[in-house]
């Protein structure tokens, strides 16, 4: 979708700014589903390594045959996991971190548009009551300098204006600085990026 678009060039823009081809770069693709944003990344930066992860067993499948299609599978890492609980640290922290959470307020799925609401996992659209019960563990992650190297960037995908003012204010309790709305074309607020603390 083109909101998610907007998501990958942030963090393209964001990678670019470390290192042109992503040359040893980590990066975090929360929530990947079909694979598309840790794909694309990953094509797009020839020398990062990417770690997409999902805690539905379908979209992993799917993602992990994409993967695979496109010959990624070195540098692209499809694993089980709840946001970034149980991911590997390793190697060391992240330098970027993308995500296309489950972002709907429970009370507004009836009111999606039926393509969306008829042919995709509600546990992919919904979570909770002002749609920031998967964005808000997520920031509190990845606000540890061990998850999010200092300096990196956080980008996420969220609906609305209304959230987009919500959201930037988590991160900012959170310690987070650079705090920046992308919106889109018809001037409503799709990701939100922050930078994380350097000292």
């Amino acid at each position: 979708r083109p909101e998610t678009e907007l998501l990958v060039e942030e963090i393209l823009e964001a990678a670019r700014a470390m290192a042109a081809d992503g040359q040893d770069l980590r990066i975090a693709d929360v929530g990947t589903g079909s694979g598309c944003i840790a794909i694309a990344l990953a094509k797009e930066l020839t020398g990062a390594r990417v770690v997409a992860t999902d805690i539905e067993p379908v979209p992993l499948r799917v993602a992990r045959a994409n993967v695979d299609r496109v010959g990624l599978s070195e540098r692209v890492e499809v694993i089980v996991a709840d946001g970034l609980d149980g991911v590997s640290l390793e190697a060391g922290p992240f330098h970027l971190i993308a995500s296309n959470p489950p972002y709907i307020p429970d009370g507004e799925f009836e009111g999606l548009m039926k393509p969306v609401r008829d042919y995709e996992p509600r546990t992919a659209l919904t979570a909770g009551p002002d749609g920031l019960d998967v964005i808000r563990p997520l920031i509190e992650a990845a606000a540890r300098a061990e998850v999010l190297a200092p300096g990196g960037t956080l980008a996420i995908e969220i609906s609305d204006n209304k959230q987009a003012a919500l959201v930037s204010d988590l991160m900012a309790a959170a310690g987070f600085g650079g705090i920046r709305i992308r919106e889109d074309y018809s001037g409503v607020s799709r990701v939100v990026v922050a930078r994380a603390s350097i000292g």
